[in-house]
Parts: C-alpha cells; structure tokens; sequence
C-alpha cells in the first residue's frame, strides 16, 4: 500500500510538472508571437512616422513657397507702379500711387517675414514695426525724418492681424512723411507698443504742428483705410 501510495504521488508529481512545462512551453509560444506582432506594430508605425515627417516637410515647403511666390508678385506689382509713376507728370497722381504701393510693401514684409520663418502663424510685431523704415527712402526723406521705437520684444500676432496693424500704422506714418514740417527741422515720430494684461496699447506721435481734428477730409482714403482695419482688428 505505502509503494502504491508513492507511486500514485509520483505520478501526480509528474503530471503537475508536466502541466507547467506545457503552460510554459504555451506562454513562450505565445510570448513570441506577440513580440512578432509588437516588432510588425512598430515597423509599421516608424513607417507612418516617416510618411508623416515626408508628408509634413513637403508641406512646409509648399508653404514657404507660397509665401515666397505672393511676396514675389506683390513686388511685381510694386515695381510696375514704379515704371508707371515714372511716366506721369501729375503730383498728386504720383502721391497717390506712392500710397497705393506703401500699401503694398507693408502686405508683402508679412509674406517675407513668414517665408524666412518658421512660425506660420505668428509674427513678432518689433521685427516687424521696425521695417516701416522703408518709407524713409520711398518719400526720399532720410536726412529729414528719424523715426523712433519703444517695442515690448516679445508681443506677437497672428498673421492676418499683423497686416491689418501694418497697414494702420503705415497709413499714420506715411502723413508724417507727407506732410513733414520741413523748415530745417527734423520730424521725429514716435512708436510705442506695450501689452497690458493682453491688451496691447500703440502710441504713434510726431514733433509736428498737429492737426485740426475737423478739417481732416472724411473722404480720405487712409482715414477709411485706418477706420476699417480697427473694426477688424475689434480696437
């Protein structure tokens, strides 16, 4: 009896390793398989990493080709109001043309800007702002007009706000320049842009006469210009 009770526990000692080795031998099975599929898992994503990155290149640089090709046929045309101006006689004509093209370079600097960026969406308003120097040489006033700048360095804006804020602060700029006081004296005009709790607050002065606020023409052009752009830009 106590022979056939060892062997009876021998035998049952047999099939419980048994069992485990086969569960074992199930788990590595399995272990494997699952690790096939995580490694085709993974393949396959680092594949979709890679269509993606391609994808996204491919995009930025369609991008920046756009911007490049809008600055590029805003320039033509800038040019080609140049050539015309040149074969017009009458002042104010040309005066008006000069806005026409101020208008233009102020909507192609936010192309440039974007174009040699790699922001998008946002521009920084110091780099910009600080390019309204290119009306010293439109109005050919270098030596005359000294513009000054007191910029907050960080302030950003989305794109098409910043060209609804270049073309407001162009329009003011551009009547220093027109109607600079001359009489030896250097007109100095003051720019000043700070965010407060995110509001952002500009201030554009001159050393000039000033102006009476009741003789200003309501048909003028840049005063609707300037009317308009605040109402986009909710100011």
């Amino acid at each position: 009896k106590y022979a056939k009770g060892q062997i009876w526990g021998l035998g049952i000692f047999i099939g419980i390793i048994s069992i485990i080795l086969i569960l074992l031998t199930y788990f590595l099975v399995q272990s494997k398989k699952n690790k096939r599929k995580l490694n085709l898992i993974n393949k396959q994503l680092n594949e979709n990493i890679l269509i993606t990155n391609e994808q996204f290149s491919k995009n930025d640089f369609l991008l920046k080709e756009l911007h490049h090709r809008v600055k590029n046929n805003l320039q033509l045309i800038y040019s080609l109001l140049n050539l015309q101006k040149r074969r017009l006689n009458d002042p104010e004509t040309k005066t008006n043309l000069t806005a026409v093209q101020n208008r233009i370079h102020t909507m192609s600097l936010v192309h440039e800007f974007l174009y040699n960026s790699d922001n998008y969406e946002y521009i920084n308003v110091n780099e910009y702002i600080t390019l309204t120097n290119h009306l010293k040489s439109i109005y050919i006033k270098e030596e005359n007009v000294e513009i000054q700048y007191n910029i907050e360095e960080d302030i950003e804006l989305e794109t098409e706000r910043m060209i609804y804020l270049g073309l407001i602060i162009n329009e003011i700029v551009s009547n220093t320049f027109k109607f600079e006081i001359g009489n030896g004296m250097k007109s100095i005009i003051n720019i000043s842009m700070a965010s407060t709790k995110g509001i952002i607050e500009i201030h554009i002065s001159d050393n000039g006469p000033g102006f009476n606020k009741d003789l200003v023409r309501t048909e003028s052009l840049g005063l609707k210009l300037i009317t308009i752009m605040c109402t986009q830009l909710n100011a």
